[in-house]
């Protein structure tokens, strides 16, 4: 898998592209369900799947890093980034190491998954600094959601060290869950100075505590009404005040009909591209 990385890290780089390395699993892991003498589950909180295949069924749950059940802790974690600090940090393509994406909610037995998550970034900061400088991207609770980031994320303004950014999600639609009112079909209009607005305290605590605002996720599809000129609109926003963006969703594993999808599996560019592909090759040091 890590030569998988590194072939994709070359490729970019050889465009003139930097890499952002996500961790993108919520801070919850899929293990084997745990099962009491009985036979009942152990965790029932936890979200649980069954699934077949090969002749074989599979059943399991989504154990949150830290939950007395899990096999990951921030310990475990920790290490986790140092390895892969050394062994991707001197690649000339890295920007940065994303933390994690998404931390949210409760993670089932009570736990809540945001507030132990902010008990620990220093930790996985510190341990990525001990062996490489590159930025560091910190993840937002709730999602990284950056229209309540002041209310659910504010502690995180305490994490120290160089070369920090915080990394906020949004989608435009009313409430700002990821745009599920496109997928299911339901008709949906976009306000896009209303929807831009939302982004603007993500943006000015991210001043307040002198540290750069990244937009980690964002999109939607061009057809929506409003859709167009909402991306517009932000990029402008973000390029007022230098935030760096990583807009969802380009490259292949989604159809071409995916609602936040920029291209299509040939290649062919879609409209809610555009504002983005008019920036690359801006970006700032």
């Amino acid at each position: 898998y890590a030569a998988e990385m590194i072939a994709f890290m070359d490729a970019a780089y050889a465009q003139g592209g930097r890499t952002i390395m996500d961790m993108h699993n919520y801070c919850r892991v899929w293990q084997p369900e745990q099962l009491n003498a009985d036979g009942s589950l152990k965790y029932p909180g936890l979200t649980h799947k069954v699934q077949t295949g090969n002749s074989k069924t599979v059943r399991a749950q989504w154990f949150p890093i830290n939950h007395p059940g899990c096999w990951w802790n921030y310990d475990t974690l920790a290490t986790a980034y140092r390895l892969i600090a050394q062994r991707f940090g001197s690649h000339p393509g890295l920007l940065a190491y994303g933390l994690m994406n998404e931390p949210h909610a409760r993670g089932g037995e009570n736990m809540n998954v945001d507030q132990v998550w902010m008990q620990n970034v220093q930790k996985l900061i510190n341990e990525i600094r001990s062996v490489d400088a590159h930025w560091i991207t910190v993840a937002g609770c709730a999602y990284s959601n950056a229209k309540t980031w002041r209310q659910v994320s504010d502690p995180l303004r305490n994490v120290t060290g160089e070369r920090i950014m915080f990394e906020a999600h949004l989608y435009p639609d009313e409430i700002g869950a990821g745009g599920w009112q496109w997928k299911s079909g339901i008709t949906h209009t976009v306000d896009p100075v209303a929807r831009v607005n939302d982004w603007r305290d993500f943006i000015a605590w991210c001043a307040e505590v002198g540290r750069p605002a990244y937009a980690g996720e964002f999109g939607c599809p061009a057809n929506i009404p409003g859709g167009t000129e909402f991306l517009h609109q932000l990029h402008e926003l973000f390029d007022e005040h230098d935030v760096l963006r990583t807009q969802w969703l380009a490259g292949p594993g989604k159809s071409d009909t995916y609602a936040n999808g920029m291209d299509t599996a040939a290649g062919e560019l879609k409209p809610n591209a555009a504002a983005t592909i008019n920036r690359i090759g801006l970006m700032k040091d």
